[in-house]
């Protein structure tokens, strides 16, 4: 089973311009990092005590899980806010590292041209089609049976953990593309805890992924602001 941060990435990728969508320039990044703690939350590799991560363990079956378990085991305790801002640039340019490992599971296509013969772009051609059709399906299936206050299973849980996902990096309409449906559905997220059949560490991921989120695309703004005025 791919990472939530491979499918998120995969998801956020604009099939005619073959680059992740513009609007999410500012919080994929982060979206990216949420989506990694929240498969090490899940299982049970890390948790959330006193408001800040510990690790549980070191090692981790993904080489990705396990690289930032690592990091987190070389540090102190910190919070999912922390580490949502720091993995971006600690795991090495974090999209262009989930490219890459998508592309050896021969899911998508990176390709590399220069620009001016000095700066790098890349272009990511996914090989499988007719995926948001599929996407939006399980999505729409997931929805009502929480509607229904139905139980979810393991995979349907993890899917509604990757709505979340795509909701705090602000690509719900690329899956739902009607506005006033993808206006539903953002609603029907928001208010995803409240008295659902839920696994702990799912409601627990489901908790910070939109805060650590937010939190972290506002402590950009603020640095890239303060950054600006100070070269003024």
């Amino acid at each position: 089973m791919h990472l939530l941060a491979e499918q998120l990435f995969v998801l956020s990728l604009d099939p005619h311009k073959k680059k992740p969508y513009a609007r999410s320039a500012a919080s994929l990044s982060y979206g990216l990092a949420a989506a990694i703690l929240t498969d090490l939350l899940v299982d049970s590799l890390i948790e959330v005590r006193h408001k800040k991560i510990v690790p549980l363990s070191k090692k981790a079956a993904d080489p990705l899980l396990e690289e930032t378990l690592m990091l987190m085991n070389n540090s102190k305790p910190k919070t999912p806010e922390y580490w949502v801002t720091a993995l971006p640039s600690r795991l090495d340019n974090i999209q262009h590292t989930i490219a890459r490992k998508l592309e050896n599971s021969t899911i998508l296509t990176v390709n590399k041209k220069y620009i001016l013969g000095l700066f790098p772009s890349f272009t990511y051609e996914c090989k499988q089609e007719n995926l948001i059709p599929i996407v939006r399906e399980r999505f729409v299936t997931i929805l009502e049976k929480t509607n229904q206050q139905e139980p979810l299973n393991k995979t349907e849980e993890r899917h509604l953990m990757l709505l979340s996902l795509l909701h705090s990096s602000k690509l719900v309409d690329i899956v739902f593309t009607d506005r006033n449906e993808a206006k539903k559905i953002e609603k029907q997220v928001k208010h995803l805890n409240k008295n659902l059949p839920l696994s702990k560490s799912v409601k627990m991921a489901t908790e910070f992924i939109d805060t650590s989120i937010t939190m972290a695309i506002a402590t950009a703004v603020v640095t890239s602001t303060t950054s600006s005025s100070s070269d003024a």
